[in-house]
């Protein structure tokens, strides 16, 4: 456990450390002229993370499973994701393939919505990209997580491309999984609405009570969704819910509380997040992330409901990186900001090596195709 830990961190540190050493000029508006040259500069990051999670072996609840689907494709499976594999077959390459391929898809996604940032937003981004424990999730749900990057993409063009190629990354992204209509959904009424906002306090304060209450709610409102099992092709997983069950990482107690802390601080700082941001990517994910950590704590007990979730309370890591970007940035309090930041990075951390001591998604221990467990 202890090798797996110091693995972890150091690809973490290491896809950081790549990063912070590409140069500041290649961020921002202006590194539209730069074209490939971006990417160029942060190809060694990329690849760190590709090969590293590309490589592995039988790592992730879900991994045998995208062992056997490349042998054998059943009729069923979305057709973005059997396209992949049938491609990668038909070009002669192995089951390995598909790992390298949906594990450097993530990566990219994090520098191509990072080009018009800042270098420090790419670092916050890639550090609570794994902090948040996103990380393992990517590893096992492989098709949802190719769908939601799909949707991360169609966000973070949603101010300055044309509908088309927004339809475009919509349906690549419901191709790859069918529940990607939920987002979409979602996204198309954010588009259409006016621009929502809800009193911070009211917010913070609805969310206290749900993370002490909200499971009493699940039977009462959310259990009348059960017709979305067999929508969208979730019935079989609702028939095996007790195959899926698995103890909640940092469910209650300490975890619970510390989460709650950060959350209730990101939504205090909103007004400042979305300064200027009106229907910006900053808009979007913002209210994704809201009403992610709003159902956590309503759906934490069905596994089902919380697959469904993931779409929105992973937009965290986002929001996290957009938040810490902006206090360490702010010159009228700094201290009191670059404190609050600290406060982010280090409590993150600390939940990241809590979620690899509970084996999240049975990403414990790490084994790659060279060598025998870690």
């Amino acid at each position: 456990m202890s090798e797996t830990i110091f693995l972890y961190t150091l690809i973490l540190l290491g896809c950081i450390a790549t990063t912070a050493l590409t140069p500041k000029s290649i961020y921002g508006i202006h590194s539209q002229n730069i074209g490939i040259k971006y990417y160029l500069y942060t190809l060694i990051p990329i690849l760190i993370y590709t090969l590293f999670w590309g490589l592995r072996y039988d790592v992730g609840t879900d991994y045998p499973g995208y062992v056997g689907y490349f042998s054998y494709m059943p009729e069923e499976i979305e057709i973005g994701y059997k396209t992949l594999n049938d491609l990668l077959k038909g070009l002669g390459f192995n089951h390995i393939s598909v790992f390298i391929v949906t594990s450097f898809f993530p990566i990219f996604t994090l520098f191509l919505i990072s080009r018009k940032e800042s270098k420090q937003f790419a670092i916050l981004l890639i550090y609570f990209f794994f902090t948040t424990s996103f990380i393992f999730f990517t590893q096992n749900g492989i098709r949802q997580a190719i769908a939601l990057f799909f949707i991360v993409i169609l966000i973070s063009k949603i101010k300055d491309s044309k509908l088309p190629i927004l339809i475009i990354s919509a349906i690549l992204a419901w191709s790859f999984h069918k529940s990607a209509i939920i987002p979409i959904v979602f996204i198309a009424i954010l588009y259409i609405l006016k621009p929502l906002k809800i009193n911070k306090y009211i917010l913070i304060a609805l969310l206290v009570i749900l993370s002490f209450t909200g499971s009493k709610l699940y039977d009462l409102f959310f259990a009348k969704f059960a017709f979305l099992f067999e929508l969208l092709d979730y019935s079989g997983y609702e028939e095996r819910m007790s195959d899926f069950e698995k103890t909640v990482e940092f469910g209650s107690g300490l975890g619970m509380i510390l989460k709650l802390i950060l959350n209730s601080t990101v939504i205090f700082f909103q007004d400042k997040l979305l300064s200027d941001n009106k229907k910006s990517p900053v808009y979007f994910f913002y209210l994704f992330f809201l009403l992610g950590i709003i159902l956590e704590p309503i759906i934490a007990e069905n596994s089902i409901m919380k697959r469904m979730n993931v779409y929105f309370i992973n937009m965290r890591f986002i929001v996290y990186a957009y938040l810490c970007t902006y206090l360490l940035k702010n010159k009228r309090q700094a201290a009191t900001s670059k404190i609050i930041a600290s406060i982010f990075i280090i409590a993150l951390f600390l939940l990241y090596l809590a979620s690899i001591l509970s084996n999240s998604n049975d990403c414990v221990p790490y084994k790659s195709i060279f060598s025998t467990v870690i």
